[in-house]
């Protein structure tokens, strides 16, 4: 028996609810925090769909060596689980052929965007303590997840008062918009880093 194979993505989907989460951060700043989350999430389904379009291509470009260790080797680290930091890094290292991307602000970006999405979702006690008599808790800025230090220094973040948990911290619209930005960044570093022709054609397709 024939089998007839259709494919369409679902990230597209899962990107036009992660924009729509920044609109109404305005009117609500918690929601932020599912924004974040959202937009790690649309990166991780991008990258995880990326190898399947290979068996839609016509037959030269889907022979290409590149293309085909590509869809192999992403099957494999999608089966297994890998990192999200670690397929993006394969990929782009053999798309680009090298490893210049790693300066770019927005792999920077890309690496805190995950790093604040696993403390949401893996949340862990956050504990405050206060010296003396003092009636609120003084945390130096050290002491704050790192990723707050670094969106503080690309001025996501505009004041760290000492007094405010981490997720609070995170609760703007500047930190929405970000998210929203590092994501489609993303998306667009992928695409740019694939030679013109049919395997890219399936990416402009959609984004």
């Amino acid at each position: 028996m024939i089998k007839t194979y259709h494919f369409s993505p679902n990230t597209p989907v899962l990107r036009d609810i992660a924009i729509n989460t920044q609109r109404v951060v305005a009117l609500d700043s918690a929601q932020s925090l599912p924004c974040i989350v959202f937009c790690a999430s649309v990166l991780e389904s991008f990258i995880n769909e990326s190898f399947e379009y290979r068996r839609y291509l016509g037959s030269g470009a889907r022979s290409c060596y590149t293309v085909r260790e590509y869809a192999f080797e992403m099957h494999r680290m999608v089966a297994e689980r890998e990192r999200l930091q670690d397929k993006y890094f394969y990929a782009l290292k053999l798309f680009f052929d090298n490893e210049d991307f790693k300066s770019q602000s927005v792999f920077e970006s890309f690496k805190i965007l995950v790093e604040v999405r696993n403390a949401i979702v893996h949340n862990k006690p956050e504990v405050m303590v206060t010296d003396g008599a003092a009636s609120k808790p003084n945390i130096d800025l050290k002491s704050y997840p790192k990723f707050i230090r670094q969106l503080k220094s690309k001025r996501i973040i505009s004041e760290v008062d000492g007094t405010t948990s981490w997720i609070d911290l995170l609760q703007s619209e500047e930190v929405a918009a970000w998210s929203v930005k590092t994501m489609n960044d993303m998306i667009q570093l992928f695409m740019s880093a694939l030679d013109d022709g049919e395997y890219k054609e399936c990416f402009t397709r959609y984004y």
